[in-house]
């Protein structure tokens, strides 16, 4: 049975998993954010979920929940996400926040689920132009990547000045 509309399948043991998932984002957060340094958690990045509903098999966003923790305790996030599907849970999730800036590099959504991340989908009220989505080609590879963030990211991180950077890096991005 599809958690949601058809991509998201329930089993047993599903929500228990989710949440460990979650957890260990927010574990995370609290230790890059308490000793100002550097944290892994390389079964998060559960980009798709949104706040009342699960999608692109994933059943919560356990980064919307680490930067909504941060974001929560008046700190400003970053999050940069190089993955072949855009963010959308992440991007909708903080739309209108002035206090996190993402940036999105992902395949074009007119190719690829989830349908969204155009480059007008730039923010709204305070979050407006906080939102930078990079819809790149089908079969985009390092020699269009690399460079693009390269010069890019640098200058973006530099204007806004965040006290938490969250990388999500797509097993297929």
């Amino acid at each position: 049975t599809p958690l949601d509309h058809g991509d998201t399948p329930a089993f047993p043991g599903c929500f228990e998993e989710a949440a460990r998932i979650v957890e260990g984002t927010v574990r995370a957060v609290d230790f890059a954010l308490a000793e100002r340094g550097r944290a892994f958690h390389p079964a998060g990045g559960l980009h798709h979920a949104h706040r009342d509903a699960a999608s692109g098999f994933c059943i919560f966003n356990d980064v919307a929940v680490g930067v909504e923790r941060a974001v929560s305790a008046g700190h400003r996030v970053a999050y940069l996400d190089i993955d072949a599907h855009h963010g959308d849970g992440v991007m909708y999730g903080f739309y209108d926040s002035g206090r996190v800036l993402d940036i999105d590099v992902h395949q074009d959504g007119r190719t690829l689920f989830p349908g969204t991340g155009a480059v007008s989908e730039i923010g709204a009220g305070d979050g407006e132009g906080r939102k930078v989505n990079v819809p790149l080609p089908p079969g985009a590879g390092d020699e269009t990547l690399v460079p693009l963030v390269a010069r890019l990211v640098p200058t973006l991180l530099r204007d806004f000045r965040p006290d938490l950077i969250v990388v999500q890096h797509g097993a297929d991005g």
